[in-house]
């Protein structure tokens, strides 16, 4: 059986929305980080499984960015970052939340593309899930690896 790895954590007073991941807790109670005043609303072995949660729950709340990284170590938040956009997660079809590899003949030899944030809307007020992109940069990191893709030295 799989444990969870991820946890979207709530912290209530103040209002803070982060991701905690399992080796990062001290306290625990079925199988959930305990924190007090926090609760966890979503737990998930992968951040693409903990987005695929969210779309499943129809859960209007979250609003992500699509960002890419290419073979020359190029993102689209870096190169576009004016086209850059939030959205709401459960308008994109469930693919968007998983790690896909694609090329362009001419431009690059592969593209990873990834959620690169994910944002919480609490009325008017959008906040953005503390530690998601680091998380999961450090996750598209791990998936290059695995897949054999390599950077182009220049």
């Amino acid at each position: 059986m799989l444990e969870n790895k991820y946890f979207l954590m709530r912290q209530k007073n103040p209002d803070v929305w982060y991701i905690l991941e399992r080796d990062e807790a001290s306290a625990w109670h079925n199988g959930i980080p305990s924190i007090m005043n926090t609760d966890c609303v979503y737990a998930a072995e992968t951040l693409p499984d903990m987005l695929h949660q969210i779309q499943e729950a129809k859960d209007s709340r979250f609003y992500v960015e699509l960002d890419w990284i290419n073979d020359k170590k190029e993102t689209r938040s870096q190169k576009y970052q004016y086209q850059m956009g939030i959205h709401v997660l459960i308008g994109y079809s469930p693919e968007v939340c998983d790690f896909e590899t694609n090329g362009h003949p001419y431009l690059e030899n592969w593209v990873v593309n990834y959620v690169s944030s994910l944002w919480y809307r609490a009325c008017e007020r959008m906040t953005k899930v503390r530690y998601f992109t680091e998380k999961m940069e450090a996750a598209v990191k791990d998936y290059i690896e695995e897949q054999g893709l390599v950077f182009d030295e220049e």
